[in-house]
């Protein structure tokens, strides 16, 4: 870290050649830093990658503007993310008043490969429902599954994380065209563990009443006023300049401030983390090739 945080940063060479500040945190600026093992409980096992992201910051402004965003930054745990889930489960039988015998609960991925929207999906099976109708035929993936079963009146469509909800949007609008296609009727649904409010306005617009969890504000632009946010974006793209332009998820470019710029401040642990959140929190490699290490994990 930097000497105002640690009496060692002289014994380690600095990362990729990166400029340190010469400045020392303000007493402000250290309880900052010092708070966030109080008021995020995962970051004690990140302490070294949390320390080499505070040594890349050149100035105190990119210092406090990382530990401000640690500080909104939604993590959730097994007992956070299991409330969620019920959360999801409540208003499923009690919000929208629906009954197994007409209801399908579908994970919205209809990819090939992994993705955390199964997760949840299986996750609703254990979850505490009043009516003991609610079972196994009910929980159904991939999507395109259900239009070769028995036709009911509603599909719950659910996810992770919605980001900018883009690809919520047209996962509804394509299987609209198929349940249409084969002459189906549904009420579509939709619901998810945590998204950005902005994704939820998105998905308003195909969905009559989706329902988020967890609603998040981005993370600089819903937090300061005009000119702090132009100033705090600044300093986070000359963080992020630092980081090389390709990584396996994509261009930097693309991720700028988080997938669509979505500024993003959210995981779950043991989960992956959205490509919508600040890639200086999750990226892996700098400018010049060498390997970083970063405080949460985006594959």
């Amino acid at each position: 870290m930097t000497q105002a945080i640690s009496s060692e940063s002289a014994k380690q060479p600095e990362a990729s050649g990166l400029t340190r500040s010469p400045e020392k945190l303000s007493k402000d600026a250290f309880k900052l830093v010092y708070g966030l093992a109080m008021a995020q409980p995962w970051l004690k096992d990140e302490s070294h990658a949390l320390g080499e992201l505070i040594d890349e910051c050149a100035n105190l402004d990119q210092q406090d503007l990382i530990c401000r965003l640690l500080h909104r930054f939604l993590m959730l745990d097994h007992d956070a993310f299991g409330k969620a889930i019920q959360a999801i489960a409540d208003h499923v039988q009690g919000d929208l008043g629906l009954v197994p015998s007409e209801t399908y609960l579908v994970s919205l991925d209809d990819g090939k490969y992994a993705d955390s929207a199964e997760f949840v999906l299986y996750a609703l099976k254990n979850a505490a429902w009043k009516d003991s109708g609610w079972g196994m035929l009910n929980f159904v993936k991939p999507r395109s599954t259900v239009l070769e079963l028995p036709v009911r009146k509603h599909i719950v469509l659910v996810d992770e994380f919605v980001g900018t909800g883009r690809t919520v949007m047209k996962s509804v609008k394509k299987l609209r065209a198929q349940l249409a296609e084969k002459e189906l009727e549904y009420r579509i649904h939709f619901a998810a563990i945590a998204g950005m409010d902005a994704g939820r306005n998105c998905v308003s617009g195909v969905v009559a009443d989706p329902f988020f969890a967890h609603v998040l504000q981005k993370g600089i632009s819903d937090h300061a006023s005009e000119g702090d946010v132009e100033k705090a974006i600044g300093e986070m793209k000359v963080m992020e300049s630092r980081l090389a332009p390709q990584s396996p998820r994509g261009t930097l470019a693309t991720h700028h401030l988080g997938y669509g710029k979505s500024e993003a401040l959210y995981s779950r642990l043991g989960g992956n983390t959205p490509n919508n959140v600040f890639p200086v929190f999750w990226w892996r490699e700098y400018a010049d090739g060498s390997r970083r290490k970063a405080i949460l994990k985006c594959t």
